[in-house]
């Protein structure tokens, strides 16, 4: 999981991400203020890694929030493993929506449809320190807009 401040380059950030941890599911958003163990401010990039050998990560990503959100929830559905393999009984997901698409209400609900209700989803929206300009969220190298991006946990 990355969160970088608007200032940077995200597009090179997610890029040398991928060649330093190849083979790394990598989800993300602009942000609003970042913070570690003992540092908190602007203009910075937080990263946290997740592993286990009890859990399952996959990545979902669906486009036109604003417009088609149930659409968009059944995009990001379609990278979800925890549907049709029931190896691990506990499913969650990390949802980051594109805070200036909007309708970030309606996508959990279809997202909550479109996973039967057997999914916990916690997430936040990406931001822009306040710029109200471009927000976006990160899926692999790809930087978008008017989308949200889902990290599916299984447990």
């Amino acid at each position: 999981m990355v969160f970088a401040a608007p200032s940077y380059d995200h597009s090179a950030l997610l890029d040398e991400l991928a060649t330093q941890c190849p083979g790394a599911l990598v989800v993300g958003s602009s942000s609003a203020g970042e913070f570690m163990n003992q540092e908190q401010g602007e203009g910075l990039v937080s990263a946290l890694g997740l592993a286990g050998e009890d859990v399952r990560f996959s990545v979902g990503m669906g486009r036109d929030v604003a417009g088609d959100a149930a659409g968009a929830a059944g995009q990001i559905t379609s990278g979800f493993n925890g549907l049709s393999d029931f190896a691990f009984p506990y499913r969650s997901a990390l949802v980051m929506a594109d805070a200036l698409a909007g309708h970030a209400d309606v996508l959990i609900d279809e997202l909550t449809l479109a996973t039967g209700g057997q999914y916990q989803f916690f997430g936040g929206g990406a931001g822009d320190n306040a710029q109200f300009q471009r927000t976006s969220v990160f899926c692999g190298r790809e930087v978008l807009s008017d989308a949200a991006v889902a990290l599916e946990i299984l447990t």
